[in-house]
């Protein structure tokens, strides 16, 4: 087998800078061409192999998975964060923690999420009916202090926008920083929903502020890269704020364990994962336990919260902004999906009886994922040498799985840039290999069906009540880190609507 072809250019270095300055474009750049894989070369380090074709990526994720793993990029970072999650682990580990997990996202509990998600969801439009910022608590509108384009952005700047101009029906139109409001939803729906936790607004600040720490250190740049090659300690303020998360989950485990019947959630069910798994000797970094065979890890109940915490909500946060976008940017299908909500949810409270009937709303939301995707690249490792298509990556060498690129590939899809909900009425999503919002394979995201169920709820209930007025022009302006997130946050004019 040959090696992957290089990508042409005057050097090594430059594809670096390039990849490193503006790794969108650069992606952007390779895709459509016809060929299946290309190969990056930087100075020092691991090869890495960018597959951009959509049997190769089912080869990586699913033929044969079993040759890769997560790759240990920045691992004085990520370690400081969740180095024991779900998404991080690996082999025997990981492979106990999603036996353990998996039955708390099957259909009957999903059922039972649609309720808190439409509770947390009533509570956020109750807010912004009644002119108050869900996560400042507070009005947003003309003449306020309250989070809105006058506030605080997603990277933490400050801006001075024009006030919104009045509605035609004389309602008063609320000005709000959409990503830290569906931050603040998200982030509460699964404190609900796995924890048992109603957390304050408090508390949601600062989740959004670790959001936002965690992105800055994780954005993808020269800088980053160079982290690679030359390891540095992790910002003060990246510091500060993982502490104090894990102090948070710290004290959340502490509540459980000193309740005397705890509810059956995730931090129950690992507990008593914990205590099997000790009995009689403790594993760590992933061996198994002398008595029962079963693996752990230390610290790993609170870094399972966390990773649940933060990649759980953020990325359906990150969905339900750019659906917003999306639809306030185009009265067709702002019109078919307030239409559609308003038949189908008919002023009650958002849940699983109305999931099913909220059909182009669905449409919206996998079409949302196909051009936005929060997860915009998936990394892996080769474990041993394995084959890539007709060619062969070493033991050590990188893989990049680009969902930012295959998603947009003419080759996959007609008119690949056009927002058309409709396309998902030909296309069935599990038998498209180039679409994979959620991963794909045995380590595929364990949540991706709540997210989705979520997505369409919130969406459904904020359109029916609300227009939205976002700058198009948010849409283009991302930052890929961890996952994609709008630059500077996503300022928008919510007015309520008349029937």
């Amino acid at each position: 087998m040959k090696r992957t072809p290089a990508i042409s250019g005057p050097g090594t270095v430059r594809n670096a800078i390039e990849f490193g300055r503006d790794p969108l474009g650069f992606l952007d750049s390779l895709r459509g061409g016809g060929v299946g894989t290309v190969q990056a070369r930087f100075v020092v380090g691991p090869t890495l192999h960018i597959v951009l074709d959509d049997t190769l990526v089912r080869e990586v994720l699913l033929t044969n998975h079993d040759k890769y793993h997560r790759p240990d990029i920045l691992s004085s970072r990520t370690d400081a964060l969740t180095r024991n999650g779900l998404i991080q682990s690996d082999g025997a580990l990981w492979r106990a923690q999603r036996s353990r997990l998996q039955p708390l996202f099957g259909r009957d509990r999903i059922i039972e999420y649609c309720d808190a998600i439409g509770a947390v969801t009533e509570d956020v439009t109750e807010h912004w009916l009644d002119g108050r910022s869900f996560v400042d608590d507070s009005s947003g509108r003309e003449g306020s202090t309250g989070t809105s384009e006058e506030g605080r952005t997603g990277d933490g700047r400050r801006g001075s926008p024009a006030a919104p101009p009045s509605s035609p029906d004389g309602s008063t139109p609320l000005r709000v920083n959409l990503y830290e409001e569906m931050v603040g939803l998200t982030a509460r729906v699964i404190a609900r929903t796995l924890l048992d936790r109603t957390i304050t607004p408090a508390e949601t600040r600062r989740f959004i502020h670790a959001t936002t720490t965690v992105a800055d250190e994780f954005e993808v740049s020269p800088v980053t890269l160079l982290r690679q090659l030359l390891p540095t300690p992790p910002a003060a303020e990246y510091r500060r704020a993982i502490t104090e998360m894990h102090e948070w989950a710290d004290g959340v485990i502490e509540e459980h364990r000193r309740a005397e019947n705890p509810p059956d959630n995730l931090v129950t069910r690992l507990l008593e994962a914990e205590q099997r798994a000790t009995a009689g000797g403790s594993g760590s970094g992933g061996s198994s336990s002398a008595t029962t065979g079963e693996p752990w890890a230390p610290n790993l109940i609170r870094d399972e919260i966390l990773t649940f915490l933060f990649a759980g909500h953020e990325t359906t946060a990150l969905t339900l902004c750019y659906a917003l976008c999306f639809v306030a940017n185009d009265p067709k299908v702002a019109e078919r999906v307030r239409q559609e909500a308003r038949t189908v949810l008919d002023g009650e409270r958002p849940s699983w009886a109305h999931l099913q009937k909220l059909d182009y709303t669905e449409r919206v939301i996998r079409e949302t994922l196909r051009l936005r995707p929060p997860s915009w690249a998936i990394f892996r490792e080769a474990k041993v040498e394995a084959p890539l298509g007709n060619h062969r990556v070493r033991e050590g060498d990188f893989v990049l799985l680009p969902q930012w690129a295959l998603h947009r590939d003419r080759r996959y899809f007609d008119r690949p840039e056009q927002f058309d909900p409709d396309r998902w009425e030909i296309i069935e999503p599990s038998s498209t290999p180039a679409y994979f919002p959620f991963g794909a394979g045995p380590q595929a995201c364990i949540g991706g069906q709540m997210a989705l169920a979520e997505a369409q709820l919130v969406l459904a209930a904020v359109v029916a009540q609300f227009d939205v007025d976002i700058d198009a022009r948010r849409l283009d302006d991302l930052r890929p880190a961890g996952v994609l997130q709008p630059r500077g946050g996503m300022p928008a004019t919510l007015t309520p609507t008349s029937e």
